[in-house]
């Protein structure tokens, strides 16, 4: 049906399951009929004192009944239902149970919002009275909690009120996987639909119930079948989540080059915008001569990108042969910003739900699940991991790597993980921690009057560092991350780091004048910029080529183009885990970056100092070596 505009119109129905529940059924239909909507009702093989109201009511009020020649179940008898809407055109479907415990004054509020949402579910949030049974009360609190185990998710407020509107399209998946046939389908059915990611939203609801009234729920029978409903989904829950993490770690193969980012420069005294050529950005520290608000002011009328990443416009004196060169299909094959970040947001979901509500004994066990199946099916990382070991053990010498192997990388992964755990839940000790050179830290760092760039690596777990630093008065940190791969990312974060914005994130997909300027404030303003230092740079076709490990690879030199033109310090943090304690240690790479006529060679010449003692770390603990990206290519 269309509306005038051609628009898909929704068509409403009511449906109730019913079985032997003579005593309020013809004052729920009279409820039900105030709303002008047809309403479905499902005789679930009642008897004939029953069926004979049902056949009266066809005649009076015009229900439409389905009848059923044996009793199934509730589940059965909605299953039932939802086929026999669709097939009569209705595109929604308002459950209410037939023994009237519902507040039918709701139903106003449930249709509007289902309407406003049509894709969505809308379920009943219930609030008991007095007059409900106890056992009922606590029964849902046990189910509720194996629900949002089964689901991952915090998400499901009731999952046994059978009060709600179904989106019979969007059910339709959740409705082919059920396997249950009774009381437990209410649960089932939400169970299958948050695993299919379908909405839900909630309306307060008050339950009333009546005393001597009828009820199905046998209390044997029904909670015998929903343990094994819980028990099932239970031990579906690793398939579940390797699918979820599998999707989230695959290649969008679709993505065409019109989703690319805007391509970031390496030169900094340049607009990448004809109608910007002229107006020249000179912004390198006073230790170079150069003026940075005057260039600024006059480049800001361009408002057009400043590029800090690519190397491909240096004419002063750069060797392209130096950069890194290779066919486009494979660059954008292999560019990091080609993929989703692995695990992404659904992971750090999946880890502040884990870590909210599970004990670290249950965490573990889960994270190792996960690490085994991570490991098995991540052939092209584990084949990265390979490299990696190989090449440093022809640098370092192969007893470097004794009592590790490619799996050792992968389970220290997972151990990481579980410690990022604890630290969210605020549970490492000051005994664990093993502080270099304390005063530097807190020199250079807590109440600093000039920020500095500092680097970090995938290497370790330097995430301890972050939260920690959140906790710490004086500490204040900008993260610069790359907006496509990690806006929904950051987003969780901050509901993980609950920390009150000493720690932030910063998307860079543009760094044009604006975000210079705003650069230039934070660290003029005491606050420390955070870059990964071992991560390609954005545009990713061209890149400095240094020896890492002995041989060469591709490293962002961005980072000290930065510290040259803001004109502050650059050092490197670190965390490793050593001997069961967290070591972490602040390592100066350079009190000033002076960037010369050839700025590419001039921060090269930064960039090795960070490979060096990247280098001296891998060899200190090789198996918290956590970048799976190709690093060689």
């Amino acid at each position: 049906m269309l509306d005038g505009q051609g628009c898909t119109l929704n068509k409403f129905a009511f449906l109730v399951p019913f079985y032997n529940h003579p005593q309020n059924i013809k004052a729920l239909i009279a409820a039900l009929k105030t709303y002008e909507l047809p309403v479905v009702v499902v005789d679930d093989g009642s008897d004939e004192a029953s069926k004979q109201i049902l056949v009266e009511l066809e005649r009076t009020e015009g229900i439409l009944l389905l009848t059923r020649a044996q009793n199934g179940g509730k589940g059965i008898a909605m299953k039932d239902g939802f086929k026999f809407a669709l097939e009569r055109g209705f595109s929604h479907v308002l459950q209410i149970d037939a023994d009237f415990q519902h507040d039918a004054a709701l139903i106003g509020e449930f249709l509007k919002q289902s309407r406003a949402h049509p894709q969505s579910i809308v379920c009943a949030n219930p609030i008991y009275g007095e007059d409900a049974p106890k056992s009922r009360v606590y029964g849902r609190k046990i189910t509720n909690f194996w629900v949002a185990i089964n689901t991952l998710s915090l998400g499901i407020k009731d999952a046994m009120c059978g009060f709600r509107v179904y989106p019979l399209e969007q059910l339709k998946k959740a409705a082919a996987k059920s396997k249950t046939n009774r009381m437990e389908f209410d649960i089932e059915i939400l169970v299958n639909a948050a695993r299919q990611g379908v909405d839900m939203r909630w309306i307060d609801t008050y339950v009333r119930y009546e005393k001597g009234g009828v009820s199905h729920f046998k209390m044997v029978r029904d909670n015998v079948l929903i343990s094994l409903m819980h028990a099932k989904c239970f031990f579906s829950l690793p398939k579940f989540m390797f699918g979820k993490i599998w999707r989230a770690c695959e290649l969008n193969s679709s993505e065409k080059a019109r989703d690319e980012p805007r391509k970031f420069d390496a030169e900094s005294d340049k607009i990448c915008d004809k109608n910007a050529a002229n107006a020249q950005i000179s912004v390198e520290s006073k230790e170079n001569g150069i003026k940075f608000d005057s260039a600024i002011n006059e480049a800001g009328k361009a408002q057009t990108p400043l590029n800090l990443n690519k190397s491909a416009n240096f004419k002063d004196g750069t060797n392209d042969a130096q950069d890194l060169k290779k066919p486009q299909e494979n660059a954008e094959q292999n560019l990091w910003w080609k993929k989703q970040e692995r695990g992404g947001a659904f992971f750090l979901r999946l880890s502040l739900f884990l870590a909210q509500i599970l004990p670290e004994f249950i965490l573990k066990l889960i994270v190792k699940i996960v690490v085994w199946f991570y490991y098995i099916f991540s052939k092209n990382e584990r084949e990265n991991i390979a490299a990696f070991r190989r090449n440093l053990s022809v640098f370092a010498g192969s007893q470097t790597l004794n009592g590790t192997s490619v799996f050792s990388h992968f389970e220290a992964f997972g151990g990481a993980i579980c410690d990022k755990f604890r630290v969210w839940k605020g549970k490492i000790k000051d005994s664990e921690l093993e502080i270099i050179d304390l005063e530097r830290i807190k020199s250079e760092l807590i109440g600093a009057k000039k920020g500095q760039i500092l680097l970090t690596a995938h290497l370790g777990n330097v995430e301890i560092c972050k939260a920690l630093g959140a906790r710490v008065d004086g500490f204040r940190m900008v993260i610069l991350v790359y907006d496509k791969n990690s806006r929904e990312f950051n987003e969780v974060l901050k509901r993980i780091s609950q920390n009150d914005g000493s720690v932030r994130m910063m998307l860079v997909n543009e760094l044009d004048v604006a975000a210079m300027l705003e650069l230039k404030n934070i660290v003029e303003n005491g606050e420390h910029i955070g870059i990964m230092g071992d991560r390609t740079p954005l545009g990713g076709d061209k890149a400095a080529r240094v020896k890492f490990l002995g041989k060469e690879a591709s490293f962002n030199y961005g980072p000290y183009l930065i510290a040259g033109i803001l004109g502050v310090k650059i050092s490197s943090l670190w965390c490793q885990k050593i001997d069961g304690k967290f070591r972490i240690e602040l390592v100066p790479l350079a009190s000033a970056v002076k960037l010369g006529r050839d700025r590419v060679a001039a921060a090269r010449e930064y960039l090795q100092i960070y490979v060096r003692e990247l280098e001296n770390r891998c060899k200190q603990t090789p198996a918290q070596w956590f970048n799976f990206f190709d690093f060689w290519r």
